[in-house]
């Protein structure tokens, strides 16, 4: 775009201005925060990321590199700040941007035009908010997003009521009648609550190990508490849309600071409030995150937007905007990512939320936008979306009929096989998972040569009996080189030998916010099979 054009489209019409207070300039996210809440109020509607014709304001790429518009660092040669100081933007009789907002817009030019959207917006907020917190109170601090919302052209009335939603269901699933979210940024899209004030700082299962006694037996013994995942970190094993960014400085700054003191389960920064609402509205994780006292209603329609087609403008925003929308549609066409096909968002069509779950880690690693974080050790799916990188067959055998099978009864007996058909060497573990919720661990990490077969038990076999009638869920992970057995979680309240979850130290980071080498759990494989017990007839 020349200086002088006029590529700038009319304006939104709404009347209400609310000049933004200069004040705390040293943290561009903030400064950033107050240009978005600017922009949201003025001009998203006309410029925002379904706008036809460009600029579209949240695409800090197309303005700075293919309009030219905005010159970071210098506002006298930013055609964007002619426009908003000049008068020229709002058109005709609209109300123009007054004069602190214009040194608002110009003070984001100097300060290098920090993102307005998308993963760099929401860490810089996080950075930010999460210095200014009391070192007491910084380990129970956790985050929500909306962004990517607005990111995808959401109108403010659907990010009112998403940000209504997210208060109700809090307050449904807390117990307390009361404000418990404090938004970080004028535009409401980026939020921080406490843990304490949830009840989600508790730790309801206990890390335990099989320790030997003084008598030589072997028993199932709690270790060191201080590790206990609370219910926070029980949710974030399931979170199916994190990413640890690549070279990225506001990513470090926050895994050093924000990260290191919450000592989270996984490096989450913050999780997505649509998929929260999705998620904690029902099923398993609402039972864990439910205070059962509670008496307050649950929120109808808070799946409403998550549950919606995903398009190519959606799928940018998902992706944190890491990448311009131009790129997006070429690097996705004509590509499997995992087990999935992207191509109708190539073509201008969408796909279902959960095709689009399913790809997002294999587009975020394929696309090189940064290392994608598996849920693998979390309970709302047994399947694994990644494309395998070698070969392993789980075979599950009835031993008095000699048949390969996954249809047993009762007084059936079992024989389980995990096979390697790699030409490697591989690490593997085995999980069983009941229908009820019953876990075990049939083996630590064992090497197995190519070709060969693990079998369960060594010696004998398995008897099914009456109480085992349902399904059972066999779960290998495997990897070429040797990783980490899982750490066996157990509710205390329940018998000694049940276990609730079995969780590994994946992704975890050293002291420069990068990630340790062997936790990356992307290059694992993770299968399962799934057999079912019928009564005997």
């Amino acid at each position: 775009m020349r200086r002088g054009s006029t590529a700038f489209l009319a304006l939104s019409t709404l009347v209400v201005l609310v000049a933004p207070v200069r004040a705390d300039r040293s943290s561009a996210s903030v400064l950033a925060g107050q240009v978005l809440g600017l922009f949201q109020r003025h001009c998203l509607e006309c410029h925002g990321p379904r706008a036809t014709e460009a600029p579209r304001l949240l695409d800090r790429t197309e303005l700075v590199e293919s309009l030219k518009a905005l010159v970071p660092g210098r506002p006298e040669v930013s055609e964007l700040n002619d426009f908003v100081a000049g008068g020229i933007m709002p058109p005709g009789l609209r109300p123009k941007v007054s004069r602190a907002e214009q040194l608002l817009v110009r003070d984001w030019i100097l300060a290098g035009a920090p993102a307005l959207a998308g993963e760099n917006y929401i860490l810089g907020l996080i950075a930010a908010d999460s210095a200014a917190q009391k070192p007491t109170d910084l380990p129970f601090i956790r985050y929500f997003s909306l962004n990517h919302l607005l990111a995808a052209g959401k109108t403010s009335q659907q990010l009112e009521k998403q940000r209504s939603h997210l208060t109700d269901l809090l307050r449904h699933l807390s117990g307390q009648n009361a404000d418990l979210l404090t938004a970080l940024d004028p535009a409401g899209t980026v939020f921080r609550f406490d843990l304490r004030r949830l009840g989600w700082d508790r730790k309801p299962l206990n890390i335990v190990d099989f320790i030997k006694s003084p008598d030589g037996k072997s028993r199932l013994t709690t270790t060191d508490q201080k590790g206990d995942p609370t219910l926070y970190d029980l949710l974030l094993l399931d979170y199916p849309y994190a990413l640890l960014p690549r070279q990225s400085e506001v990513f470090s700054t926050v895994a050093r600071t924000y990260l290191r003191s919450g000592q989270l389960i996984r490096p989450i920064p913050y999780v997505r409030g649509d998929w929260f609402l999705a998620v904690a509205s029902q099923g398993a994780l609402h039972e864990l995150l439910l205070n059962k006292k509670s008496e307050l209603p649950l929120p109808g329609g808070a799946r409403e937007l998550y549950d919606a087609p995903i398009d190519l403008v959606q799928a940018q925003a998902e992706l944190g905007l890491l990448i311009p929308r131009e790129a997006l549609k070429r690097d996705l066409a004509g590509k499997k990512f995992g087990k999935e096909s992207l191509d109708r968002l190539t073509e201008g069509k969408t796909v279902s939320r959960i095709v689009w779950e399913r790809a997002f880690p294999a587009v975020v690693a394929e696309l090189n936008l940064g290392v994608p974080i598996y849920p693998d050790d979390g309970i709302l799916t047994d399947d694994s979306p990644r494309a395998q990188p070698f070969a392993v067959e789980i075979k599950t055998r009835e031993v008095k009929s000699n048949r390969f099978t996954a249809t047993f009864q009762v007084d059936d007996e079992l024989k389980i096989y995990v096979v390697n058909s790699a030409q490697d060497r591989i690490f593997l573990e085995v999980q069983i998972t009941t229908d009820k919720g019953k876990k075990f661990r049939l083996t630590k990490p064992v090497a197995l040569a190519p070709g060969k077969s693990w079998e369960y038990p060594e010696e004998g076999h398995l008897i099914f009996r009456d109480d085992d009638v349902g399904s059972i869920t066999i779960t290998v992970f495997a990897s070429k080189t040797e990783f980490n057995e899982a750490q066996w979680l157990r509710d205390p309240a329940k018998p000694p030998v049940l276990l609730d979850r079995l969780v590994h130290r994946f992704y975890e980071l050293d002291d420069s916010g990068q990630l340790r080498p062997g936790t990356d759990s992307g290059q694992m494989v993770r299968q399962s099979l799934k057999i079912e017990i019928r009564p005997k007839p």
